[in-house]
């Protein structure tokens, strides 16, 4: 679990730069392989997902609070506001706009790093902590769009 949370981390601390499941693997000294299964066993989703979930959902805070739909897409590595907006459609439901003009927003607040959402609230130390939503993502990652 060290491990994962290393990678973990990793992701979290670099929102806008592109990740790949060979960096990441490197990064916590594992084989490819392995490391893509330790982290769905563990994370409940593939690395990639994960990373695309967190991106997301740190660009719906920021348009929460108050940044351009371009600009949050930007900061969480994408370069190409057609390909963050679709993304974001297809993860939450609804576009980036709608999240700025406050017509939609989640029924909770993203759940910060080392907590978990229940049904009384929040609860530290979780096991399934930072568990994201995989509804509707594909395997690419947010960051995909930055190269080339």
């Amino acid at each position: 679990i060290q491990r994962v949370s290393k990678a973990v981390e990793y992701i979290h601390n670099n929102l806008d730069q592109p990740v790949s499941v060979e960096e990441l693997a490197g990064l916590v000294h594992m084989s490819r392989s392995a490391f893509f299964d330790k982290f769905k066993d563990v994370m409940h989703s593939s690395p990639l997902q994960y990373a695309k979930s967190v991106k997301l959902h740190h660009a719906q805070v920021l348009i929460q609070q108050g940044k351009k739909a371009n600009e949050a897409g930007y900061l969480v590595g994408y370069n190409s506001p057609a390909q963050f907006s679709r993304e974001y459609k297809r993860h939450f439901g609804y576009s980036p706009s709608s999240t700025a003009a406050g017509r939609w927003r989640s029924p909770s607040a993203p759940t910060p790093r080392g907590f978990s959402v229940t049904s009384s609230g929040t609860k530290p130390g979780s096991r399934c902590s930072s568990r994201p939503s995989t509804r509707g993502t594909p395997t690419a990652i947010a960051g995909a769009s930055r190269r080339g």
